[in-house]
């Protein structure tokens, strides 16, 4: 007699490797999970306990999985060496890209249920607990990224604002040994969620962590959300170390004279040879649209001020750092005043080098349009010393700002001459010299004369505006108001 067939095996729920059993009985704020690797910069510095239990557990997901393979299931893709990399990231919602990016997001937790979503043609995964106040996104970092340094790192949240709120982080430092060493330590900032109907990005500096997947499924860090409503489209850590000397790499800007970047394009912008660093505290920017048009707000400090911060590509400062031009987009909103600071540092000429200043700032008239900046910057250093690592900031007062673009371009000396103008005047510019001695005087089309100054060819080559001589030993722009052209 043959011995009765086996029963059919009934496909097991998704589980992934890097995700243990949840467990709904704990209390909050207790792990369900402390599986910890070790890591070399900030990690985990003794072994947790439950070893056994989660080598147990593993195999059994090992079971698991191979079984959901069988029944159609994509199989769950092999753990990549991150060790040398210096950022790991998820793109949520996308079942070809969510998982083998170094992060793992665990969905199925009761205090941070996710489900995917596409909205407006972007694939993401949405949060929405209708009985909660609170909800979170639980996320767990490769193994391998935490083998280097991770105490110093940047997350990154990529969402869409819809509607006012609160976002924040809590990290696990656990195994600091600094009080208060908490599996859910809370980060210092909260960013607001204004409604603004944009994809927005929020940079938390992260320093003192230990990420030995204390928090609920293992899990290293939690976003937190209030209200418990929110669609992200992708998370990432990026090591401080190489957020800027090592990304983005993509190019070659040595042979470049130019590098530029548009702002607010998707809350996602990188640059062309620039990257904006929108996280630091007293430079917190917001993708916004003004009119039509995409752009970043700078935000006021408590001092009144607002900034932006930018770095250039390792690459462009390879040859030469300047001197250059830094031309500035911005909407003219209000009355007050724009300038520049960069890194000239070190110096010992210079008091506080690393803010150096090339001239006075640009006056804002309130003149309710989009007007450009020109700030010349003859003898920069660029050597990332400025807050967030950056090579120069804008500032503004008072805040707020909107800006479109930004463009620096390498240059020599200024010719003495200029090409005659156009037929039809050029939008108005404002151009700022350097403390050393620099100016030129120019001539202003007729109905014009109010004007600001237009960059003639010898400032920057982009606009070859208005007819201009460059005369030394003048500390300022002096616009002659003849009607007829010299």
């Amino acid at each position: 007699m043959n011995p009765p067939a086996p029963a059919p095996l009934a496909c097991a729920p998704p589980l992934t490797r890097a995700q243990p059993a949840c467990r709904s009985d704990l209390p909050a704020g207790r792990p369900a999970s402390r599986l910890q690797p070790p890591t070399a910069g900030g990690g985990c510095r003794a072994p947790c306990p439950g070893t056994v239990r989660n080598a147990v557990v593993a195999a059994t997901l090992g079971l698991v999985v191979g079984l959901g393979n069988s029944c159609g299931r994509p199989p769950v893709p092999k753990s990549a060496d991150f060790s040398k990399s210096n950022a790991v990231g998820i793109a949520l919602g996308d079942p070809q890209r969510e998982y083998g990016g170094g992060l793992q997001h665990a969905h199925f937790e009761q205090d941070g249920l996710t489900t995917p979503a596409v909205l407006g043609g972007v694939a993401c995964r949405r949060l929405n607990l209708q009985s909660r106040d609170v909800g979170y996104l639980y996320f767990t970092i490769a193994p391998t990224f935490k083998r280097a340094d991770t105490a110093d790192v940047i997350v990154e949240v990529h969402y869409f604002d819809a509607h006012p709120g609160t976002l924040g982080l809590e990290f696990d430092a656990s195994q600091s040994g600094h009080p208060p060493a908490s599996a859910y330590t809370a980060h210092p900032w909260t960013v607001p969620l204004a409604g603004s109907q944009l994809w927005q990005t929020a940079g938390f500096p992260v320093a003192g962590a230990t990420f030995c997947q204390a928090q609920h499924s293992g899990s290293d860090f939690r976003v937190c959300v209030r209200p418990p409503a929110l669609h992200v489209r992708r998370v990432s850590v990026t090591r401080q170390s190489g957020l800027v000397r090592h990304a983005p790499a993509a190019a070659d800007y040595s042979r470049r004279d130019r590098a530029s970047i548009f702002l607010g394009e998707g809350g996602l912008e990188q640059g062309d040879g620039i990257r904006h660093l929108y996280y630091h505290e007293d430079g917190r920017t917001l993708a916004a649209s003004l009119g039509g048009v995409t752009c970043r707000q700078m935000r006021s400090t408590s001092s009144g001020l607002g900034y932006m911060y930018f770095a250039l590509a390792p690459s462009f400062k390879r040859r030469r750092a300047g001197p250059v031009v830094v031309d500035v987009e911005y909407f003219d909103d209000h009355r007050g005043e724009l300038g520049l600071e960069f890194d000239a540092s070190p110096s010992a000429t210079i008091p506080n080098a690393a803010y150096a200043s090339p001239g006075p700032p640009v006056p804002l008239a309130g003149s309710k349009r989009w007007e450009q900046a020109a700030f010349w910057i003859a003898h920069p250093t660029f050597r990332n010393a400025q807050n967030a690592h950056a090579d120069f900031r804008l500032w503004v007062r008072p805040a707020p700002l909107h800006v479109r673009r930004l463009t620096v371009t390498r240059v020599r000396k200024p010719p003495r001459t200029a090409p005659r103008p156009p037929s039809s005047p050029a939008r108005p510019f404002a151009c700022v010299g350097p403390r050393q001695p620099r100016a030129f005087t120019a001539w202003v089309p007729p109905g014009h004369e109010g004007a600001r100054l237009e960059p003639c060819a010898a400032f920057g080559g982009r606009h070859p505006g208005l007819t201009g001589e460059h005369v030394r030993r003048l500390r300022r722009f002096v616009v002659n108001p003849d009607p007829s052209p010299p």
